[in-house]
């Protein structure tokens, strides 16, 4: 697992050209059962 900020993800992409970003979050569980804040970035990119 890590933890990024979208400003970091930005930065790591710079070099990709990016044909999809999405960043969700929302309140929900694991797949234990537990409650969890997800923050999940969806990417689609392609090296440069």
């Amino acid at each position: 697992m890590t933890h990024y900020s979208k400003k970091k993800v930005e930065k790591l992409l710079k070099s990709f050209n990016v044909e999809y970003f999405e960043e969700e979050e929302h309140h929900g569980e694991t797949a234990i059962g537990e409650q969890k804040y997800w923050h999940i970035f969806h990417v689609v990119a392609c090296k440069r």
